[in-house]
This record gives structure tokens, C-alpha cells and sequence, in this order.
């Protein structure tokens, strides 16, 4: 008797996120996302806040994610090199992974 062959499993690829999205450097240590969607929604409707963390504290940079490419280009716009809770902040459209 032959045994049944089960198919290959193949690996999942990298999961691709294409929500707009933008690099915000620079932030003050005490931001959370709630400061950060609070502020950045001037420029649009934020979909989602990521501040980047290391062993749990703050390392002063983050993605705010917006709803559509123009939102995150007016974010950009408007908040580049201006300050957001008492911090001159760096943003820009981020890559693609």
C-alpha cells in the first residue's frame, strides 16, 4: 500500500503592509500613541501609532499610519521639523519593507 503524500507547505511570505504610513523621529520619551494620534490627526485620519520600543522604553521614533497617501504627505508637510510635545520632530514617508 502506497501512503498518501500530504502537499508541500510552503513558508509565508513577509506580510506587507500598505496602509500610508509615516517615520516620525525624534519624539519625546513620554509621547504615547494616544499623544501622537491626537496630534498627527490634524493631518488626516490615523489608522494606527507604533512607537518603537526596546526592553519595553521608549527609543524615540515610531509610524503613524494614515488612511489614505494624501494624509500621510500633508503629516509630512505640516509636522516636519515642527514641534510635537516639546520636540522638533523628523517625519517623512516611510519605505516599504
Amino acid at each position: 500500500m502506497s501512503e498518501a503524500v500530504a502537499p508541500p507547505v510552503s513558508a509565508p511570505g513577509p506580510v506587507v503592509d500598505d496602509e500610508p504610513k509615516v517615520f516620525v523621529g525624534n519624539l519625546a520619551f513620554s509621547a504615547t500613541e494616544q499623544d501622537i494620534s491626537a496630534a498627527f490627526s490634524a493631518a488626516g485620519e490615523v489608522t494606527k501609532v507604533s512607537i518603537i520600543r526596546k526592553f519595553g522604553k521608549p527609543q524615540g521614533y515610531g509610524f503613524v499610519s494614515f488612511k489614505t497617501d494624501a494624509d500621510a504627505h500633508k503629516a509630512v508637510e505640516l509636522f516636519n521639523k515642527q514641534d510635537v510635545l516639546g520636540r522638533p520632530v523628523n517625519v517623512d514617508v516611510a519605505k516599504p519593507r
